[in-house]
């Protein structure tokens, strides 16, 4: 099927230049099973978060032991506790609309022509317990 769109509609905004690094508050707008898996084949989970003014940042996790430090790290911030016997069961609907923040990383971009051509990108580097300590109730 052909497509024809007039792309003399469309309103150039610039993009958006990379935030500073540093840590903001966040509401987590997705949190799931993602349909793309590591080089490896591995399970991974996406997780998306709103800032300020709709400005959006996403994390993945890889759901393989050599990874999944990255979880366990972030854990707190979704307001999850690990238990001794180190298993976690969570519903991904509890953590979607949970306010959080995120620390934020300002580093060169992941294409190599375009951090070539100086452009930067920004990578959720850890999530955090919103300020007010609140976690989730389970």
């Amino acid at each position: 099927m052909v497509v024809r769109i007039d792309m003399n509609q469309a309103e150039d905004t610039g993009g958006y230049e990379p935030l500073e690094a540093g840590i903001y508050d966040a509401t987590v707008t997705k949190f799931a099973l993602s349909d793309r898996k590591t080089r490896a084949g591995a399970p991974m989970y996406e997780a998306e978060f709103t800032l300020e003014n709709n400005r959006r940042a996403w994390k993945t996790y890889a759901i393989q032991p050599n990874a999944l430090w990255v979880l366990k790290q972030d854990l707190p911030g979704y307001g999850i506790t690990l238990p001794e016997d180190g298993q976690i069961e969570f519903d991904e609907a509890d953590i979607v609309g949970q306010d959080v923040r995120i620390q934020l990383s300002k580093k060169p971009h992941y294409n190599k022509e375009r951090a070539a051509a100086g452009e930067m990108e920004n990578e959720v580097v850890k999530v955090l317990a919103p300020a007010d300590g609140g976690s989730a109730d389970w």
